[in-house]
């Protein structure tokens, strides 16, 4: 098979040339794969940006942009569907990024010949830690930041309790996210209607995962959810003005036309997920014990990651809540992952920490 993978960029060409090169440097997977940047943006000027940011020969496609994500999104899609040559399309916001691992670990997902895949869960880097997510694993990364990373047995539970509390049909769509990241898309899922809503400021996908849910239930497509938080690290680090304005004391005209715009999008509509059972959402999960370094891995990219881009240092000593994680791993007979722990401390030479943490 051949696989497109797109970078989707509107602003930020220094986060989206580490994006690019975090595919470059890729493990090598077993299907052919070429790159596409999809810029989809109101500034005119910024594909020139582009074009001097990244290598000579890397195929650049500018789309026309409403300033909306969906119409960004649906522009890659409609790419991928005119490319005759490819098989499947992976979607990459430009201002994230893929693990190492992450096609390799792609190739297995795909045996299964799916038509949509989603991600159920990803890990995230940051500057700061919000409140309550001294629960989560995480690991400081050279007094710049955070590394925010699941345990898979851990993580999957909080997905099925956190995303499944709430009825969409029954609930503000301000106070829902997607449960899932829609990442790859066959040639096959776009004969079916699964584009994202190109009207919508922030919530354009949680209707794609909708229309894929539904397709599966009625047997349409072959959609999964993959449990599998070593493929994709979501960016958090800069600032995300058009969520801080949505959210902020300025969008409640944004987010009450938003609402009735998730409204109208799904009236009378997706009759089967009406009781919203995600339980019966199909998952995949290839498992975090197979390759027990994955964490050091991990680790070790998104330090590469650090030191590029410009941060100021801050305090962050003891700021890894090892002892935590201990304690998942040894209820969860998590052994190969508390070995990996100890390979980023000898990485970091700080064993000191981990040591203090775990007494």
């Amino acid at each position: 098979m051949k696989v497109l993978v797109s970078i989707l960029t509107s602003s930020k060409p220094e986060l989206l040339k580490l994006c690019y090169d975090s595919i470059i440097g890729q493990e090598t997977p077993d299907f052919e794969y070429d790159i596409v940047v999809i810029v989809n943006t109101l500034n005119n000027e910024y594909a020139d940006v582009v074009r001097r940011v990244l290598p000579a020969g890397v195929n650049i496609q500018e789309t026309e942009s409403n300033g909306r994500p969906g119409k960004g999104h649906n522009s890659v899609l409609r790419h991928f569907a005119a490319a005759a040559a490819y098989d499947y399309c992976v979607m990459v916001d430009g201002d994230d990024f893929l693990y190492p691992r992450a096609l390799v670990r792609l190739q297995h997902y795909l045996c299964y010949r799916p038509d949509v895949l989603f991600i159920t869960f990803h890990d995230k880097i940051q500057t700061t830690l919000a409140e309550g997510e001294s629960n989560i694993p995480y690991l400081s990364i050279q007094n710049k930041g955070y590394l925010l990373y699941n345990l898979t047995e851990v993580t999957l539970q909080e997905w099925y309790k956190i995303k499944g509390a709430k009825n969409p049909f029954t609930t503000n769509i301000n106070e829902l996210n997607t449960l899932a990241r829609p990442f790859v898309f066959s040639k096959a899922s776009l004969v079916l209607d699964i584009y994202y809503d190109e009207n919508m400021k922030l919530f354009d996908d949680f209707i794609v995962f909708m229309k894929c849910f539904d397709h599966s239930l009625l047997g349409n497509l072959k959609v999964y959810g993959m449990v599998d938080a070593d493929m994709y690290l979501y960016n958090t680090i800069t600032s995300d003005t058009a969520t801080k304005t949505y959210f902020g004391a300025g969008g409640e005209v944004d987010r009450i036309n938003e609402n009735a715009r998730f409204l109208d999008s799904i009236k009378n509509k997706f009759l089967t997920l009406k009781r919203w059972d995600i339980t019966r959402f199909p998952l995949l999960e290839l498992g975090q014990t197979n390759e027990p370094d994955n964490l050091l891995v991990k680790y070790k990219f998104v330090d590469g990651l650090f030191t590029q881009l410009m941060l100021p240092i801050t305090d962050l000593s003891n700021a890894d809540n090892i002892a935590l994680v201990i304690s998942h791993c040894s209820v969860n007979n998590m052994t190969g992952f508390l070995e990996d722990l100890q390979g980023v401390s000898k990485f970091r030479d700080s064993d000191n920490c981990f040591r203090n943490n775990s007494s």
